[in-house]
């Protein structure tokens, strides 16, 4: 966005963020489903919920300290756009981080040893889920087209 030199670049490259962003949410409610019983789920989606929060605050911070130090005019930028420079870089750099550590299940964590595999995979068998299946299925593809929600959308 820091990019954007009109309205129309602002709205095209908005989109693109809200697509993009419309995963997030499902996204954590998936991995979370991946890793924890029904029961701890709620409270785990809170934490979710909470550190989106808690971004807001230290973000607002981060925005005043910006527009401080750019109230001078010196800077080369102006400040808003350093602030979206700021979160841009910082959301792909940890989002780097995430894909190159955090594993998509129990299956493929580096970090547990194959006993804690199998304990992690048992611990969340009573969800009744499993833990992925990366087989395309037509007739779900199909079911998911005619569901008036995903119409709705």
């Amino acid at each position: 966005m820091a990019a954007t030199t009109n309205w129309a670049g602002l709205m095209v490259v908005r989109t693109f963020l809200g697509i993009f962003e419309a995963s997030v949410t499902p996204g954590f409610a998936l991995f979370t489903s991946q890793w924890y019983r029904k029961h701890e789920q709620g409270a785990r989606t809170g934490l979710w919920f909470l550190f989106n929060g808690f971004a807001q605050i230290i973000g607002g911070v981060v925005a005043y300290g910006i527009a401080q130090g750019t109230d001078s005019g010196q800077a080369a930028l102006a400040g808003w756009r350093i602030m979206f420079l700021w979160t841009g870089l910082t959301t792909a750099a940890f989002g780097v981080l995430l894909f190159i550590f955090m594993p998509d299940n129990p299956l493929n964590a580096r970090f547990l040893s194959p006993k804690e595999k199998v304990y992690a995979i048992e611990r969340i068998r009573i969800n009744q889920q499993g833990v992925g299946n990366r087989h395309f299925k037509k007739y779900q593809f199909i079911e998911a087209l005619k569901d008036p929600l995903v119409l709705a959308l």
